[in-house]
């Protein structure tokens, strides 16, 4: 019985503590003090660039369109979907991507672009494109264009 008076005592003394620290700075709840209204800026301010517009880097893809794009297919994940393609190209392709140039009305359109080496003939290129289920869901129809035609899917 003695035991559970000084376990209660000990509660009670540990518990009345607390009410001192809520109030005091040591509770991290009051660092911050409550909301207060804030002035809204009406003036425009200018925003000056991290890289100043005469020292930019201008990148320039100078990869091609794909010959004549020969298959196209959507496969289903967990996360979304994959779309793969597969293209025609002269030469030896490499660095080749599905790039996406627009998003109207619900369809997709990629271009199948790709660096040429400097072989001659023609290679088959399989490339693939990640999209998510977010993107997804504004998505009804694949476009992918080559340099001579397109495909399409549609679900």
């Amino acid at each position: 019985m003695l035991r559970q008076i000084g376990l209660a005592a000990c509660v009670l003394i540990t518990i009345s503590g607390c009410a001192r620290i809520s109030q005091s700075r040591l509770n991290p709840l009051n660092w911050f003090g409550p909301a207060e209204p804030a002035a809204v800026a009406t003036e425009e301010t200018v925003i000056r660039p991290l890289i100043p517009q005469n020292r930019a880097i201008v990148f320039v893809d100078e990869r091609v369109p794909a010959d004549q794009v020969t298959s196209l297919a959507i496969e289903r994940t967990n996360d979304g979907a994959i779309i793969r393609a597969t293209a025609l190209v002269t030469g030896q392709p490499y660095n080749a991507e599905l790039v996406l140039l627009g998003l109207e009305n619900g369809t997709a359109t990629y271009a199948f672009v790709t660096e040429r080496g400097a072989s001659t003939g023609q290679q088959s290129v399989t490339v693939a494109k990640s999209i998510d289920t977010a993107e997804l869901a504004q998505i009804r129809r694949v476009v992918v264009q080559g340099q001579n035609g397109s495909l399409q899917t549609t679900r």
